[in-house]
Formats: structure tokens, sequence, C-alpha cells
């Protein structure tokens, strides 16, 4: 079994990537003309686009809750590689019976 790393620092990165990406498809979203002509078929085609505008938004919220997911999971991590850290410090502190509340 080989050993596992987590390199939190790229998992912060991956949730600013998704961060990015939500941003820049919120704004493209924003650069549809307001009015539309299409003759007769104008109604029908901004029905078409205003689901496609709102399929859009609901996707953006889904990529910042995942953004947001990946935050938490790069938090964990490094909190159960904190515990680790006190726990190992602890465990050579009792082994070399060094008393933890000397220089303080």
């Amino acid at each position: 079994m080989g050993a596992n790393y987590v390199d939190v620092d790229k998992i912060r990165s991956i949730a600013r990537d998704l961060d990015q990406v939500a941003t820049e498809v919120d704004s493209a979203d924003r650069a549809m003309p307001e009015t539309l002509d299409a003759g007769p078929f104008t109604p029908g085609i901004m029905r078409l686009v205003e689901a496609v505008a709102a399929n859009t938004a609901v996707h953006v919220m889904r990529v910042r809750a995942a953004a947001e997911g990946v935050r938490k999971a790069a938090d964990q991590y490094e909190d159960t590689e904190d515990h680790h850290v006190e726990t190992l410090h602890g465990f050579l502190r009792d082994l070399s019976g060094e008393d933890p509340d000397e220089g303080r």
C-alpha cells in the first residue's frame, strides 16, 4: 500500500478555479441582448433564451457550491494533518520522557 499525500494548496487552487469558472459563465449570461427580433418566431426563441439563462444560473450556483465543498475538504484535510502532527509530537514527547509543561 503506497503512501497518500494530500496537497491542500492544490485543493484550494481547484476551489479557486471553480469560482473563476462560475464567475466567467455568470458574466457570459449578461452578454445576451435585451431584445430580440426573430419575426413571428420571437416568442418561442425568447422562451428558449430564457430557459438557457435560467439553466445557466442553476449551473453557476452548483459550481459555486462545488467550490465551497472543495474548500471545506481542504480545511478538513488541514485540520486532520494538524491533529496528526500534534498527536505524533505528544507520542514522541511521552516516549522520550519529556515533561509537556517544561519550558512554559
